[in-house]
């Protein structure tokens, strides 16, 4: 696709405004896949699925900023501004459908994955 090759080259992508909800989110999860590392880390993946665990808030709240903590800087950083579009996103819902829930089934797995895809299938079970 040509603004694949417009990225790769090292080039600017002149104007987004014309292109489509599919584009923009498939250029923002093919960068998020093609990172040398997962966004979130593989040194916090267990610290984040750890999270699902928890039925308190309180305790839930608590191990995510635990995970989110152990996230260098640029990560936590882009993350954040990951997190913030999709709060934007997520204000459209009644139009796109997106909610959180959708969000998290189209973004957490270009955000969150382990080495060994066996065990992440494991850990999802």
């Amino acid at each position: 696709d040509k603004y694949q090759e417009t990225l790769d080259s090292g080039g600017e992508l002149a104007n987004l405004a014309d292109l489509g909800p599919y584009e923009i989110t498939g250029l923002i999860k093919l960068f998020l896949r093609e990172l040398p590392s997962p966004l979130c880390t593989y040194e916090a993946y267990a610290d984040f699925l750890s999270v699902a665990n928890e039925t308190n808030l309180d305790d839930q709240t608590a191990k995510l900023q635990k995970a989110i903590s152990k996230l260098p800087k640029p990560n936590y950083e882009l993350l954040h501004r990951v997190l913030a579009l999709c709060v934007k996103i997520e204000k459209y819902q009644e139009i796109n459908k997106m909610s959180f829930a959708n969000l998290s089934v189209v973004l957490c797995p270009s955000l969150l994955y382990d080495l060994d895809p066996q065990s992440m299938v494991a850990d999802i079970s």
